[in-house]
């Protein structure tokens, strides 16, 4: 896996995420989700409030999209 700090990215995405618990079962598991919630996630983004609450669950592992770029766009 390619750390984080060297991709540019606007926050934490689908793949972050099924790497960080090793597989989307794994992950929909600790975030108390549905497979197809997660797997939903790598067409439409994760939600700003579920990035916040991932970067709190993983201690700073993932982080959450970074203020200013969520309001450039």
């Amino acid at each position: 896996d390619t750390p984080s700090q060297t991709r540019d990215t606007t926050g934490m995405d689908f793949y972050d995420i099924k790497n960080h618990w090793g597989g989307v079962s794994c992950a929909a598991k600790a975030l108390g989700k549905g497979r197809q919630s997660v797997y939903r996630w790598k067409e439409t983004g994760v939600p700003l409030g579920e990035q916040y609450r991932i970067q709190v669950l993983t201690e700073g592992k993932l982080k959450a999209a970074p203020e200013q770029k969520r309001l450039a766009a």
